[in-house]
Order: C-alpha cells, then structure tokens, then sequence
C-alpha cells in the first residue's frame, strides 16, 4: 500500500483488480460503473454519477456475489468514487468469505 503524498495511508487491507461487472445503487437506482479495485473494507468505481458525494450512501453489486454490499462514499474525484464498506457483522463475515474467493490467485495492487 502506498503513502498518500503530505498524508497518511488511510486504506484497511489491500487492493485488488477484479475484473467483474459492477452496479452501484444510489437513491434507488442502479448505475453500470467499472470496477477499479476492491478490498476488504470497501471498493473504488468510474462511473458517470455527478451528483454523488463524500458521505452518501450506496449498495455496490459485483457480478457473482449475491450480497448489496452497504457502503459510504468517502472520496469522488472526476468520476472515479471511493467507499468504504459499512456492513452489519454477519453479513461482514459472508463478505469475507465472498471475498477470498473473488481474490483467489490474484495478486494485491502495490
């Protein structure tokens, strides 16, 4: 994991490329993006949602896991969204789960 310039490195766990389709469900309506990178403790997306904002809230779906995965916005910058996971604990534990197997082989972002 990398430093942020001038700042601390904010990220939980490592990042991973996932090359899946993803949707992301703001305010009751599903929005094709592209998965960038996707960790443990939440995901980052491209896509063309201009009116999302650090703070909101939204569901990522991954294409092959079954669960809306409840996150918040903490970072948008010319489309590209960061989130952080914010799960209820048994439905963090079938992530994790969900997780090893999307990331089985792959190799973290350095």
């Amino acid at each position: 994991m990398s430093e942020i310039p001038g700042g601390v490195n904010r990220r939980l766990a490592p990042r991973y490329v996932v090359f899946r389709e993803c949707q992301v469900i703001f305010k009751g309506t599903a929005f094709d993006v592209a998965l960038l990178n996707v960790s443990k403790s939440g995901v980052a997306v491209l896509g063309s949602l201009t009116e999302i904002a650090p703070g909101d809230s939204l569901d990522v779906v991954i294409e092959g896991i079954f669960l809306h995965l409840k996150a918040m916005v903490v970072n948008v910058n010319l489309g590209r969204i960061g989130a952080k996971f914010d799960l209820l604990p048994e439905i963090a534990t079938v992530w994790e789960e969900e997780f090893l197997q999307l990331t089985a082989g792959l190799p973290p972002m350095d």
